[in-house]
């Protein structure tokens, strides 16, 4: 191959690595977003979940009082206090599940910006060979 197919092959290779480098950024923005929304919409599960279960405590001591029985003592104090247990139990699976998504979602955009910094150094790389290419054909012809 001349010295002329060496710097285009170089050219090439520099310039498929920079595209694949701003393909690489462009997922890590990606993840870094998704990540974010999953934080969101765990605090929003959780925000959900507590308020179902306050209205699931207030309707059980609307019908305890409706059947003249005492709601802070014996078995409808048991329920409505497991209830309240089952309810944060579930507020904090929300909230646990969507920070391992998030986890999951950041690590990705990680190894997003690492494959694109790995991507550039190839760029330099082949950018770096076809001036090698340049200067050793000029050598030549000194």
């Amino acid at each position: 191959m001349g010295v002329i197919g060496s710097v285009v092959s170089a050219v090439g290779a520099a310039q498929q690595a920079q595209a694949q480098a701003d393909q690489a950024d462009r997922e890590a923005v990606i993840e870094k977003i998704n990540a974010r929304t999953r934080s969101q919409q765990g605090v929003a599960e959780s925000e959900k979940i507590i308020q179902e279960g306050r209205s699931l405590a207030r309707r059980q001591l609307a019908l305890a009082g409706a059947g003249n029985i005492e709601p802070r003592t014996g078995s409808v104090a048991l329920l409505i206090n497991e209830t309240e247990k089952l309810t944060k139990l579930d507020e904090m699976s929300a909230l646990w599940n969507a920070s391992a998504e998030q986890t999951n979602f950041q690590n990705r955009a990680k190894s997003y910006e690492g494959q694109a910094a790995a991507y550039r150094q190839a760029a330099s790389i082949s950018f770096l060979q076809g001036i090698t290419a340049i200067g050793g054909a000029l050598k030549l012809n000194a």
